[in-house]
């Protein structure tokens, strides 16, 4: 879906981009992340053609995006960024079916859009009628997050979009963005330098270093193994170990014991999940169970901290 092949971006005496080379599957929720100045942005910026690389090549869909006209590529893609940028004179509803309307679709198609974003995003139909500056920071967000999905663009690029929110509407577009990714399948590419945001998100990790990619991978392939002491000290430390519970579900610990007295937990939760039940109720087991209710095991606070169990 994307490739960018040995792309360099230079700025002055500053090289941002150093040789970069890079595959984003279709489908994939790819989080670039690292320190200020490492190239996220620039390189975002390249794949939408905003800024041409000086060396290289980036295609997307199998085309040299240098062959597209670049409004021809960029309504191909769905594009949010931290400061939103709606406009502040058209209603909600308007600023949603932006690009719909560039692509002249018929009012009953585009009323059509609408009804399904408002559900995928959920939006409030309230807000539909108000204006941007009507709305708080959180929900102008999410304006733009439907805003960029109403074309139904295969890609997504998001530019720190959740930075500069509270964490409550942080947490809140972020578990959107986890279910609107599981729904939608789209590819979507997001800048952030909050590392615990990158894993929450991504199902392919990028970690920059001075325009490099210094690792790439799933989250438990990152934390479990990171590649050199830059990555260990990015990620946290001894800390990944306590993130990995986050990525491991309940079942892969569980004890086939089914018969014991305790707090209930699905199966398919995760190990941290577990540990915060654990922490709640002040017990050392969980009775584990299937979706459908049906006992299925046992979980304690010593299969935690051992290795999986067959393993």
């Amino acid at each position: 879906m994307i490739e960018v092949d040995s792309v360099s971006k230079t700025f002055g005496a500053l090289k941002a981009i150093d040789g970069l080379s890079l595959k984003v599957e279709d489908g994939t929720f790819c989080t670039l992340v690292g320190p200020s100045g490492c190239g996220k942005s620039t390189l975002l910026r390249m794949i939408n053609a905003m800024i041409a690389p000086d060396t290289g090549r980036i295609s997307l869909r199998g085309a040299d995006i240098a062959t597209l006209p670049p409004d021809q590529l960029r309504r191909g893609i769905g594009y949010v960024i931290q400061s939103v940028g709606l406009f502040p004179h058209w209603t909600v509803a308007d600023n949603i079916l932006t690009v719909p309307r560039l692509l002249r679709w018929p009012k009953e198609k585009c009323a059509k859009r609408l009804d399904e974003i408002v559900a995928l995003t959920e939006v409030d139909p309230a807000w539909l009628s108000r204006y941007p500056r009507q709305l708080s920071g959180g929900q102008q967000q999410r304006i733009g997050v439907a805003r960029a999905l109403a074309g139904d663009p295969d890609i997504i690029l998001m530019d720190e979009p959740f930075s500069a929110l509270d964490p409550p509407s942080r947490a809140s577009l972020q578990a959107a963005m986890r279910r609107i990714h599981a729904q939608s399948k789209k590819t979507i590419i997001f800048v952030t330098h909050d590392i615990d945001e990158a894993l929450k998100l991504g199902t392919q990790i990028v970690l920059l270093n001075k325009g490099r990619i210094a690792q790439t991978g799933t989250p438990q392939e990152i934390l479990a193994r990171p590649k050199d002491e830059f990555v260990e000290t990015f990620i946290g430390g001894t800390a990944p170990r306590l993130r990995l519970l986050d990525f491991e579900p309940v079942s892969t610990r569980m004890r086939p014991e089914t018969n014991v007295q305790a707090p209930p937990i699905f199966a398919d939760a995760s190990l941290k999940d577990a540990l915060n039940l654990m922490l709640s109720e002040s017990c050392a087991m969980l009775a584990v169970q299937d979706r459908d209710g049906r006992r299925v095991g046992t979980l304690t606070v010593a299969d935690l901290i051992e290795a999986p169990h067959g393993s």
